[in-house]
């Protein structure tokens, strides 16, 4: 599999499982990443 082919969009997608886009969800996310330098280190 070409890794530069392949895409991300089925698993980011909002489901009955997950809804990334959700108010909440976005806050928490804001908070967890703050002082973080880079994604890396949001990632981490």
């Amino acid at each position: 599999m070409n890794v530069a082919s392949f895409s991300l969009e089925p698993f980011l997608a909002v489901s009955d499982v997950i809804d990334w886009q959700h108010p909440a969800i976005v806050t928490q996310a804001q908070t967890l990443a703050s002082g973080c330098d880079g994604k890396k280190a949001i990632a981490r």
